[in-house]
């Protein structure tokens, strides 16, 4: 019977594939972002946000949102039990017809704009 190799056990993944599941793990999805996105975060235009889906919001979160057919990228206030989401154009209460797509985990900038 042959012996197994000293390396056996500490074979690596290639790189690509640890940064990819650290960037981009199981309940996420990724969204290019829009111009005037959320300025005050750091997300700009082309930007790529990686948005967790299964995670819950809290004060201060960076979410993606929809209102009716249009997705925003908003920071998110609870003040006196009441929700508003806030970006550079608009602000205003979270009413029921705004859906929380996810929370903004990560930014990928992009680097050629």
């Amino acid at each position: 019977m042959p012996f197994a190799p000293p390396t056996h056990g500490y074979e690596e993944d290639h790189i690509s594939h640890t940064i990819h599941e650290h960037l981009f793990p199981n309940n996420c999805c990724y969204a290019v972002t829009a111009p005037n996105a959320l300025e005050d975060a750091g997300i700009a235009e082309n930007d790529v946000i990686v948005v967790d889906k299964s995670r819950s919001f809290k004060h201060g979160n960076v979410a993606l949102i929809r209102i009716e057919s249009e997705s925003y990228v908003v920071r998110l206030y609870k003040s006196k039990n009441i929700w508003y989401a806030v970006n550079d154009e608009r602000k205003g209460k979270m009413t029921e017809d705004v859906c929380v797509l996810g929370v903004v985990t990560n930014v990928v900038k992009d680097q050629l704009a």
